[in-house]
């Protein structure tokens, strides 16, 4: 596959990366300091949100596989919802002209409006990468692009904003103003490298599988679902994805909080802290797709997810008076070992299910067995996020104050260190029982490799 394609598929993985990052990092945080919303309110904003993704996902993922267009039939959903993402994430941050419960009911709805565009996008974008790329090790090629324009997506949506936050701060704008102003500098871009990928990667021709109508049906995508979901790769798979992903949303989000009020970090440091971390992301994402070549992708997640969530978990019993920076760099650098290991190979995992799909069932689903991640991945989400809010609710965190008490550090640091550890192990432990390795793999490929010649031999 040549590299060009690889790039421009990728440059969407900025984008989306991007958002996700910056609204799961910042949205919450946001909510709670600056706009005065409760945190269990806010938590359940958040959470409310990213259920909304995975209410959308078998929507946009039965059209995505059964649409007839002439630009196919993953593009048009990338093209169409890439404006209107950015236009609904600079409604997040805006300052609301209204109060009360009026004020909770829109963000409610802008926050299920932004995460169905996302899916609009997400998953015929994911669906797209299982079909350019057929092979195993040009999966793990394409996710290895994919994570590294991810990681570059992470340093827009994570770095970014504190350094720009507190410049236009310092400008004199209102905190409300300056955050919009940072939304727009991370909307623009991430929204037109969406487009960009949209309008520039050319699908393989994949005609709708026989007896299937365009367009979306409740009833065939209910039974597309129900058939999908018997296979016990992909229940592990999901597994998986929900363990670790309900634990790295409890980081994603408390990061702020733990690295502000724990730490008592500048926004600057904050940002530097971010920018080393995606610049470790893309240093160790070549060694993770070579690793993954080696011991295939199974081995590499079972071993950083497992080994990370441990240490993870440990990293709680120092006590928050003793966590340092020299501690906070060690479980930074474990983080990144397992956050590669996910975002890199668990994707082109579940690209293989498409193929044992194809071998039990006869049918090709790249677009229902590709958005069961995103679904997975935003139902984690939004219980992470109701988790996190409620363990700072039950801990006494004051929103808007400048500093916590003690019982409101300790519910921080729970979030931080030993909850999402626990979930990493879990996650690794999923990874235990997942059956399909390169060898597996290519022996499904052989499978119907041969099937198809004796189905070629048959027709006339």
């Amino acid at each position: 596959m040549k590299n060009s394609i690889l790039l421009k598929y990728s440059i969407a993985s900025a984008g989306d990366s991007a958002m996700y990052s910056y609204v799961n990092t910042f949205w919450l945080f946001y909510l709670t300091t600056v706009a005065g919303v409760p945190p269990a309110v806010a938590g359940a904003v958040t959470a409310v949100g990213a259920a909304c993704q995975a209410v959308a996902s078998p929507f946009f993922a039965a059209c995505s596989d059964r649409l007839s267009h002439r630009l196919g039939r993953r593009r048009p959903f990338i093209i169409f919802s890439a404006m209107p993402l950015g236009l609904f994430a600079c409604l997040m941050f805006s300052k609301l002209p209204f109060d009360g419960p009026p004020r909770v009911a829109a963000l409610f709805l802008l926050g299920a409006v932004f995460w169905m565009l996302f899916a609009a996008f997400f998953i015929p974008h994911l669906a797209l990468g299982a079909e350019i790329a057929d092979g195993y090790d040009e999966r793990t090629a394409i996710r290895t692009y994919a994570y590294v324009m991810y990681t570059v997506g992470f340093i827009l949506g994570n770095v970014i904003p504190m350094l720009a936050e507190e410049r236009f701060a310092l400008a004199g704008l209102e905190e409300s103003t300056a955050w919009l102003c940072v939304t727009v500098l991370v909307a623009a871009p991430s929204c037109g490298g969406i487009l960009y990928t949209g309008l520039s990667v050319r699908e393989r021709p994949s005609p709708v599988r026989e007896g299937a109508r365009a367009g979306f049906s409740f009833k065939a995508s209910a039974r597309d679902y129900m058939q999908v979901l018997k296979l016990k790769p992909l229940r592990l798979l999901i597994g998986a994805v929900m363990a670790y992903l309900i634990g790295n949303s409890m980081i994603v989000a408390d990061r702020m909080y733990a690295l502000t009020f724990q730490m008592h970090l500048s926004g600057s440091l904050i940002s530097g802290l971010m920018l080393v971390f995606g610049v470790l992301g893309i240093v160790a994402a070549l060694p993770m797709m070579r690793l993954a070549r080696r011991f295939d992708k199974r081995s590499m997640l079972i071993a950083c997810l497992g080994v990370g969530g441990c240490l993870t978990a440990a990293a709680r019993f120092v006590g928050v008076a003793r966590f340092s920076m020299p501690i906070l760099l060690f479980l930074l650098i474990v983080y990144v070992a397992a956050s590669t290991a996910y975002w890199q190979l668990m994707p082109a995992a579940f690209y293989d299910i498409c193929e044992v799909d194809e071998c039990e069932n006869g049918v090709r689903r790249a677009g229902t067995i590709t958005s069961t991640l995103p679904m997975a991945q935003s139902i984690a989400s939004a219980v992470g996020m109701q988790l996190l809010g409620i363990r700072l609710q039950l801990g006494g965190f004051s929103s808007g104050a400048a500093s916590q008490s003690p019982e409101a550090l300790n519910a921080v640091f729970d979030c931080f260190t030993l909850l999402p550890g626990l979930l990493f192990a879990v996650s690794a432990l999923f990874m235990l029982r997942f059956p399909i390795t390169k060898r597996r793999f290519e022996e499904i490929k052989r499978v119907l490799a041969l099937r198809d010649a004796i189905q070629s031999a048959k027709t006339p």
